[in-house]
């Protein structure tokens, strides 16, 4: 990863909070962090059944706002 987007504390909670106390799991997780550490500060999102967070909404009084060129199909 680029020097400018390593979060190495953001990365650490992540670690520890993935791990959930198991050592063995810390170490595989670093071994992710090294890899592309934007996993492990995305996998905390999902839920317990393994489903990614909701995608957000668009709100309705902003739709006025789109350009009449811009499809929203």
């Amino acid at each position: 990863m680029e020097d400018w987007f390593v979060q190495t504390e953001r990365v650490h909670a992540g670690i520890l909070e993935l791990a959930k106390g198991n050592i063995i799991s810390v170490k595989g997780l670093v071994d992710e962090a090294k890899r592309d550490c934007r996993n492990i500060l995305y996998w905390p999102e999902f839920d317990e059944h393994g489903n990614p967070p909701p995608l957000p909404t668009i709100k309705t009084d902003r739709i006025q706002n789109i350009p009449p060129d811009i499809s929203m199909e």
